[in-house]
């Protein structure tokens, strides 16, 4: 069992899930365990920005899980994040303004509005702040997340005794989470050929976390 794990949460990939539906669940096997969960609301758009932000939390946490931006001091840990379709990113980050906010835009007025304004667009490249993920022991797939609490469990050295179910409800119910979208939407291939033009470093990045992916699963037997 590691000792430390740092898990970096990107909006809009399943991170709150895997922060309260996995992370927490280690201290059911491991005695005095428990996880730190970092509020930095502001987060996103201070990246975008061009801040330099320090995720201020408890060294001594045997896990910190939140919204902060990748540092080389935190290979030292078991660093761990994952990472969405880039397409199917930006659509929830549009239907979660749609669900939480009077602004009732359309997807591509969103998507245009946030490359005007630098927002939303290359945001996971913007959370891996100069790293790659060859600097994380582990990057997850939200698409392919029953494998990624597999694997998770496989590097951390723990059996995965978590039902899928529990953590499917826990990210689908109504109120589970604060930043729960209430509609689907499949977008045209107009919308996605805009979305696309405007994430080429998520679309590279997505690309090779997913080879590292299937090669790590390949070999811990996932």
């Amino acid at each position: 069992m590691v000792k430390k794990i740092i898990s970096i949460h990107i909006p809009r990939t399943a991170g709150g899930t895997f922060g309260r539906g996995v992370l927490s669940q280690i201290h059911f096997q491991v005695p005095g365990w428990h996880t730190e969960l970092v509020k930095a609301k502001k987060t996103e758009n201070e990246l975008i920005d061009g801040k330099k932000l320090t995720a201020d939390f408890n060294t001594n946490a045997p896990a910190t899980h939140g919204h902060f931006p990748y540092k080389p001091e935190y290979k030292k840990h078991f660093l761990v994040t994952v990472v969405r379709d880039p397409v199917n990113r930006a659509v929830s980050r549009w239907r979660y303004h749609r669900s939480n906010t009077p602004d009732q835009c359309s997807l591509i007025d969103f998507t245009v509005k946030g490359v005007k304004n630098r927002l939303f667009t290359n945001v996971q490249t913007k959370f891996f702040n100069g790293g790659t993920v060859d600097d994380f022991n582990m990057v997850g797939i939200t698409e392919q997340f029953d494998r990624t609490v597999d694997l998770f469990f496989k590097k951390i050295g723990l059996e995965n005794r978590i039902d899928p179910v529990t953590y499917k409800t826990q990210s689908s119910s109504p109120g589970s989470f604060r930043n729960a979208s209430t509609f689907i939407y499949e977008p045209t291939e107009e919308e996605i050929k805009i979305i696309k033009e405007h994430s080429k470093l998520d679309i590279d990045l997505y690309e090779k976390a997913l080879y590292k992916f299937e090669k790590d699963c390949a070999e811990c037997g996932v």
